[in-house]
C-alpha cells in the first residue's frame, strides 16, 4: 500500500511555503513627526512647548500652558505638551542620533519603513526628511516616503494666484522626485510608480488634476507617481465620488473619535468607543477591496493606532477628543488594548491589503505614540513585534530579548558619551564607535552581536565615568560671582521689576566665568516669578551665546513664533532657533508667586558678557512680572588628575 502521509507532507509544505511567500510581500510603516526641538540641540523647544484654548470644546479645562523649560529637580521636563511623558525624556526630532535611533528600534519591531510628515522644500519637515534619507542608506532595507501634509503648503500660500499654487506644488513634486523617489530600494514605490501620501485639507481636487498632468523629470527605471489619500479625507462618505480619478488608492489613519463623551469623561468632547473602532476598520476593509476589484486603486493601506489625546495641543484649537489605550468590550466586560484590537482585525480577518500603516511613531502633541513612555512602558513597541511577526511571517529571532533588555540605553549611552566628549582630556569615540557598531548588527539583523556589542559600549561607558571627578558649584544672585551690570529696577519688597522696558541684567565674575568656561558641566537656574497684569504673558531669560542660529530653523514657518488662531482660539508655540534663549516661561495666572528651574547649557552658555548690556544672563518681558530668589547651580566636569 502507497502511504499517503509524505503526499500530505508535501502538500502541507507546499501551502506553508505559498503563505510565507505571500506574506513576505507585506509591509508595516509608520508616520514620523518632526516638530518637538531641543533647546540643546535646536535653540528652541518647538512643539514640547505650547498654548492654544479649545474654544470648540465644552470640556474642562480647555486652555492648556505647555512650558517645555520647566524641569524638577532631577532635570525632567515635565510640563509638556502631552498628556504622555517619554521614557528617555525630551529629545529633538531634527537630532540625527534620535532618528538613527527612531530607525534601528523600528527594525528591531519589524517596521519596514517611515512617513515622514512634509510640508515642502525649506520647511523643518524637509530638514528632517533629508537626515533621514541619509540614515536610511545607512542602514539598508529601510525605506523612507511622505506623508505630504499639503494644507502646510497650501497655507502657506495665502494671498498666491492659483497659477503660482499649482507651480509651487509642481516644483515640489519635482524635488521629491529629485531626492527622495530614486527607487523601491529606498522609498516607497508601487511597482515602478512612487507613491505620494496625501493627508488632505490642502490641495484642492482642480489643482490635483492639473498637478497630475504636468510633466515630471523622472529617474531611470521610475514610471510617474502615484496618490493615495487619508480614508477619512478623500473617500469616507461621499468624498470618492470627486477623488476618484485623481487619487489611485488610501490610507487608514487614527479612526475617527466621534462618540459624544459620557459624564465621566469630562476631559474630552468625543471618543472612540469599540464599536467606532471596529466600524471604522470594517469599513476601510471593504471600501479598499472594493476599490481594488473595480480597478479604481492600485492599492490601500490598513492601519492600526496605539491611543489618542490631542489635550497636549488644545485640539488645535478644535474640540477635545480621546482613544483609550484600553478599552471595554461591552459583550464581555473585559477591558482590551486598543492597539491589539485593531491589529488582530486585519491578522484575523480576510484583507487585500500588504501594508498596515501606524500613526504614528512619535506625536506626543497628540499622543498617539508608539514608542516607550513611563505610562505604556515597551508595551505598543512588544505589540508591533508580536504582529509583526504574524503578519510577516517572519520569527525576528532574538529581537524581543535585545529590545528588553537595554535597547533603550543605546540613546541615552549615545548622549551621554557625546556629554563626556565635552570635557576636556576625555575621549569619548570608543564608546561612539561600539554603539555605531550596535546599529550596524541591528540593521543585519544580527541580534546576537547586537547585544554583544551593546554590553562593550556599556563598559566602556562606565570605564570613561570612572575618570570624572565632579564639583557642586551655588551661586546666589546677587553676590560678589555674578551682579546686576545695570541699576535693576526693585519693587519694596526687593523684588525685581521685569517688563518690556525694564530688564534684569547679570554678569558673572572673570574668576568664575573663566571656571565654567575651561570646565564640562550641567547647570541650572532657579527663580520665582509672579504675572502682574491679567493677560497671557510671556517671561524670557537671554544669555551669552557663541552658537549662531540653525539655517534649518531659520526658514519657511519655522522662522516664526507660531502665534494665531484656529476657530476662534489662541495658539502659541515657538520654533525660532535662538541658542542665547535660556527659557520662554507663558503664563496668565496673576497675582501669584511660581517657581522656575530651568537647564543651563554647556553649548549654549559662553559666559564671555556678550549679551545684551554686557551681561551673561538677562530677564525680559513682555508684561509686568516681579522675580525673586535667583539661585544659580552647577556641576562641573573634569577628568581626574
Amino acid at each position: 500500500m502507497v502511504s499517503l502521509i509524505q503526499p500530505i507532507i508535501i502538500i502541507q509544505l507546499f501551502l506553508l511555503i505559498s503563505v510565507a511567500s505571500k506574506n513576505n510581500n507585506r509591509r508595516i510603516l509608520v508616520d514620523v513627526t518632526s516638530n518637538k526641538l531641543t533647546r540643546e540641540h535646536d535653540g528652541s523647544f518647538g512643539m514640547w512647548s505650547y498654548h492654544g484654548i479649545a474654544k470648540e470644546s465644552h470640556a474642562k479645562p480647555k486652555e492648556f500652558i505647555f512650558n517645555g523649560d520647566l524641569v524638577d529637580k532631577e532635570g525632567r521636563h515635565k510640563h509638556i505638551a502631552s498628556t504622555l511623558y517619554p521614557t528617555l525624556g525630551l529629545t529633538s526630532d531634527q537630532d540625527p542620533v534620535y532618528q538613527e535611533y527612531l530607525i534601528l528600534q523600528s527594525q528591531l519591531v519589524g517596521v519596514d519603513g517611515f512617513l515622514v510628515e512634509w510640508g515642502y522644500k525649506g520647511h523643518s519637515s524637509d530638514v528632517a526628511l533629508q537626515s533621514y534619507r541619509s540614515l536610511a542608506k545607512k542602514h539598508k532595507s529601510f525605506v523612507l516616503g511622505v506623508n505630504w501634509c499639503d494644507h502646510w503648503l497650501y497655507d502657506s500660500l495665502k494671498n498666491r494666484t492659483r497659477s503660482e499654487i499649482l507651480d509651487a506644488f509642481h516644483d515640489n513634486l519635482q524635488y521629491l522626485m529629485d531626492t527622495l523617489f530614486l527607487g523601491p530600494d529606498v522609498s516607497v514605490f508601487n511597482n515602478k510608480n512612487p507613491v505620494i501620501f496625501l493627508f488632505g485639507r490642502g490641495i484642492t481636487s482642480d489643482i490635483l488634476r492639473d498637478l497630475i498632468s504636468m510633466p515630471l523629470d523622472l529617474k531611470e527605471g521610475v514610471d510617474k507617481p502615484i496618490w493615495i489619500g487619508s480614508y477619512l479625507n478623500f473617500a469616507s462618505g461621499n468624498k470618492w465620488d470627486e477623488w476618484a480619478d485623481l487619487l489611485n488608492g488610501t490610507f487608514g489613519w487614527v479612526p475617527p473619535r466621534t462618540t459624544p463623551t459620557p459624564s465621566d469623561m469630562p476631559e474630552w468632547d468625543f471618543y472612540a468607543s469599540l464599536k467606532d473602532v471596529t466600524t471604522y476598520h470594517e469599513t476601510l476593509n471593504n471600501f479598499g477591496s472594493d476599490c481594488l476589484k473595480k480597478d479604481e486603486c492600485q492599492l490601500w493601506l490598513g492601519s492600526a493606532s496605539p491611543q489618542f489625546d490631542n489635550r497636549g495641543c488644545a485640539g488645535w484649537g478644535g474640540s477635545l477628543k480621546k482613544m483609550a489605550q484600553w478599552i471595554k468590550n461591552d459583550t464581555s466586560g473585559n477591558n482590551l488594548d486598543i492597539f491589539d484590537v485593531q491589529w488582530r482585525y486585519y491578522t484575523n480577518h480576510v484583507t487585500t491589503t500588504n501594508t498596515i500603516l501606524i500613526p504614528t511613531l512619535n506625536d506626543f502633541s497628540e499622543a498617539s505614540v508608539v514608542l516607550a513612555t513611563n505610562e505604556t512602558t515597551l508595551q505598543s513597541l512588544f505589540s508591533i513585534l508580536f504582529f509583526a511577526r504574524e503578519w510577516k511571517q517572519n520569527c525576528y529571532y532574538g529581537h524581543d530579548e535585545l529590545l528588553l533588555f537595554g535597547f533603550l540605553d543605546w540613546f541615552t549611552m549615545y548622549k551621554e558619551a557625546e556629554f563626556l566628549g565635552r570635557t576636556p582630556n576625555l575621549n569619548a569615540t570608543n564608546v561612539m564607535t561600539l554603539l555605531e557598531e550596535t546599529g550596524q548588527w541591528i540593521s543585519e539583523q544580527n541580534m546576537t552581536n547586537a547585544k554583544q556589542s551593546l554590553n562593550k559600549a556599556r563598559e566602556s561607558l562606565k570605564e570613561l565615568t570612572s575618570l570624572v571627578s565632579t564639583n557642586v558649584l551655588d551661586i546666589q544672585v546677587p553676590s560678589k560671582q555674578i551682579y546686576a551690570v545695570v541699576p535693576p529696577v526693585q519693587d519694596p519688597y526687593a523684588n525685581y521689576i521685569i517688563n518690556s522696558t525694564t530688564g534684569l541684567f547679570l554678569q558673572m565674575d572673570q574668576p568664575t566665568a573663566d571656571l565654567l568656561i575651561k570646565k564640562n558641566f550641567k547647570g541650572f537656574m532657579s527663580f520665582q516669578y509672579q504675572l502682574l497684569d491679567s493677560k497671557f504673558a510671556n517671561l524670557i531669560t537671554m544669555s551669552s551665546t557663541k552658537r549662531k542660529a540653525k539655517n534649518s530653523l531659520d526658514v519657511g514657518c519655522s522662522r516664526q513664533v507660531i502665534t494665531g488662531t484656529i476657530g476662534g482660539s489662541r495658539l502659541h508655540s515657538k520654533y525660532v532657533s535662538n541658542f542665547a534663549e535660556i527659557c520662554d516661561i507663558m503664563c496668565n495666572i496673576p497675582g501669584v508667586w511660581q517657581s522656575a528651574n530651568v537647564t543651563l547649557y554647556e553649548q549654549n552658555q559662553s559666559w564671555d558678557h556678550s549679551a545684551k548690556n554686557s551681561s551673561d544672563i538677562y530677564f525680559t518681558a513682555n508684561a509686568n512680572f516681579l522675580v525673586r530668589k535667583i539661585l544659580l547651580q552647577f556641576e562641573t566636569w573634569e577628568r581626574k588628575s
